[in-house]
């Protein structure tokens, strides 16, 4: 079903190359392009990945204020492409690496991960936080234990002034 998607959007020729490659992004040449090697083609259309005048667009998922003091990593799990940063006392996503698969929202136990344009209005200065962030902290690629009393800053709601940089 997904090849017949492709080949539909970018027309056979084009679709028969990419597919044979496991890759769905395309410059303006219509070479794949390098944006990254886990992504099989099935994957990023699934993702809502699309080809806007030879760009990849995504949009990005945001780590919001919940995240505080809590630092699950249950969301590090199921990112097929490394997009989490690890801080102090929290993540951020990669807006550069995150290609909007959603896997990590449902996995997190304290609601704090939204999409782009989904993030509550009072917690919109998150989206550059985490741009900013990100470029700082290193990844995190594997699943760790959360901190002894991330069960009780689970419950507190307000905790941006407690965020570690």
């Amino acid at each position: 079903m997904f090849k017949a998607m492709l080949a539909e959007f970018h027309g056979e020729e084009k679709c028969e190359s990419v597919w044979r490659k496991g890759l769905f992004f395309q410059d303006k040449t219509g070479e794949p392009g390098t944006v990254h090697d886990k992504i099989p083609a099935v994957f990023a259309k699934c993702a809502g990945i699309v080809r806007t005048g030879g760009l990849v667009a995504t949009m990005a998922y945001v780590v919001t204020e919940s995240c505080i003091k809590c630092k699950y990593t249950d969301c590090v799990d199921v990112c097929p492409v490394d997009c989490f940063r690890e801080g102090p006392n929290m993540l951020v996503i990669d807006p550069e690496e995150c290609i909007d698969c959603t896997l990590c929202v449902p996995e997190c136990p304290v609601e704090a991960i939204f999409a782009e344009d989904d993030v509550p209005p009072a917690q919109r200065d998150w989206i550059p936080i985490n741009a900013e962030l990100s470029k700082a902290w290193k990844p995190i690629v594997e699943r760790k234990p959360a901190p002894a009393d991330a069960d009780e800053w689970a419950k507190v709601k307000e905790k941006k002034h407690l965020l570690e940089r």
